[in-house]
């Protein structure tokens, strides 16, 4: 778990050491909108610097949308990312 702009950097960065490359499949994202509230979900696909590759693994992202800003962010992903 990530809070604050200090937090994300480093979770971000601890990421970017495992990873080599990843992509999310834009143009099949479902969007929900309602109020303040903004759902993505979608899936994606990508390879770790060890070598082992992931596809079409499965996120949803809940957004709560306040002032302009975002005020709150839930991930949710896949069983299968817990295997990295």
């Amino acid at each position: 778990m990530a809070r604050g702009k200090e937090e994300y950097k480093k979770l971000f960065s601890d990421l970017s050491a495992l990873v080599e490359d990843f992509k999310h499949h834009h143009a099949y994202i479902n969007w929900i909108i309602q109020g303040d509230m903004v759902v993505a979900e979608g899936s994606s696909e990508g390879k770790l610097k060890s070598g082992e590759t992931w596809s079409d693994s499965k996120w949803c992202d809940v957004f709560e949308i306040r002032d302009g800003k975002i005020k709150r962010l839930y991930i949710y992903l896949d069983p299968e990312y817990s295997r990295y």
